[in-house]
């Protein structure tokens, strides 16, 4: 299918294409369900984006040594992903750190240096996709509730406490920051990885917090959602749409469904300029179901066969209201360049869409219009009807292969 194209049938309003791709959308029947009859039967929505070209070729991902990522390669017995050398000296001295023989070599003053690495900087990040795997198997919405009993953000150096509430701070050269941790506790120094999306693939998997869109052709309140997982492997995808088997205290065996393909289309992240101020759309069309189908589950999730919605990221060093968001170690922690953009500010636009690129990054999708050539003067056109989705995520075992009907036939199974 592909990225497909765009035609601009008008001149105003001025509206820039960020980011080109395709788009999926996945339910998950609520547990130990085998068959879906209507959307009450819906534990989850899902939407995966794969973006194939922008504004800019390469984009910067969370490093692939962390995170859920990584903890499904470690499930799968896979080598973490290789860092490269200019990677390297951007992590943490701690990660850099040499064996015991070659400190031995080493002069007594780099000797010195090296043993001050034990206090460095850590970057691994798995404790917060330790926290998402715990918390994947509940039945209710979790992800929604306050972090109550979580650890504090604040990170307080030395007397003066200079760098209080800071989760990041700006690239600095190893030394600098070897030297600096030997005295002062630093925070966690975030470093992304350069993604070339024109010849690599980058997958993001989204849930949409209320198991659907919002209605495009109406006004309504923002809908929450956060980015569980991004990744360059299509295996990493599958197995978190694919049917697992777990085991409560109380329930004993449970078992969560294979998630189910629900559409497929092109999509497009555009910058839209108003006045002084720009936000930025998530705008798509669908290509499977084809609009002879029936289309029951779209129309019950809300999936129209296009729809513009605006796009807003939540910046983690605000607090959540009440019972709202994501618990703090499940935020994302951006790179310093990235969180200096939010400021702060609460909600920003997803500009650059890199923000996108990093795991519990949580965002806002804000109904806008069904009608994308009206709204922007842009025109979405696919290339065929071949479906990637099935290509990419569809060669599942007999065991755990979903049924396709909803993609195909646009029909509940």
């Amino acid at each position: 299918m592909g990225e497909g194209k765009e035609v601009k049938t008008k001149e105003e309003p001025q509206a820039e294409v960020q980011e080109r791709g395709e788009i999926f959308f996945f339910y998950r029947p609520k547990v130990n369900k085998e068959t879906v009859r209507n959307v009450d039967d819906v534990q989850r929505l899902y939407m995966v984006l794969r973006p194939e070209s922008g504004e800019k070729e390469v984009e910067e991902k969370q490093s692939g040594d962390t995170g859920k990522e990584a903890s499904l390669k470690e499930a799968r017995g896979e080598e973490p992903e290789e860092i490269s050398e200019e990677q390297e000296h951007k992590q943490s001295p701690k990660e850099e750190e040499g064996t015991e023989a070659d400190r031995k070599e080493n002069s007594p003053e780099q000797e010195k240096r090296e043993n001050s690495k034990e206090g460095g900087i850590k970057t691994d990040l798995n404790g917060a996709s330790e926290e998402q795997e715990r918390s994947k198997h509940s039945d209710g919405d979790e992800e929604r509730q306050a972090g109550k009993g979580s650890e504090s953000s604040d990170e307080h150096l030395a007397e003066g406490k200079i760098f209080s509430q800071q989760r990041v701070i700006p690239h600095m050269a190893a030394d600098y920051i070897v030297v600096l941790s030997s005295v002062f506790p630093l925070p966690n120094v975030i470093v992304g990885k350069a993604v070339d999306i024109t010849k690599q693939m980058l997958l993001r998997v989204i849930v949409i917090g209320r198991k659907s869109l919002p209605d495009a052709s109406k006004r309504s309140r923002p809908y929450w959602g956060f980015v569980e997982l991004v990744t360059k492997s299509p295996e990493d995808v599958k197995q978190v749409l694919a049917a697992e088997k777990y085991q409560t205290a109380t329930r004993g065996e449970r078992e969560n469904p294979p998630c189910r393909p629900v559409g497929e289309g092109i999509y497009r992240l555009v910058r839209h300029k108003s006045g002084r101020r720009a936000h930025t759309h998530l705008v798509y069309k669908l290509e499977l179901p084809g609009p002879e189908k029936r289309h029951e589950p779209q129309e019950a999730l809300n999936i129209e066969p296009e729809g513009s919605y605006l796009l807003q990221i939540k910046n983690p060093e605000q607090g959540n209201p009440r019972g709202q968001g994501l618990q703090n170690k499940k935020k994302s922690t951006y790179p310093a360049h990235l969180q200096a953009q939010l400021g702060s500010n609460r909600f920003v636009a997803a500009d650059p869409p890199d923000f996108l690129n990093y795991e519990g990054c949580e965002l806002l999708l804000i109904s806008a219009s069904d009608d994308i050539e009206e709204e922007l003067g842009l025109e979405l056109e696919g290339t065929d009807e071949r479906s990637d989705l099935l290509n990419l995520f569809g060669n599942w075992d007999d065991e755990n292969r979903p049924p396709v009907k909803p993609l195909i036939e646009g029909e509940w199974a």
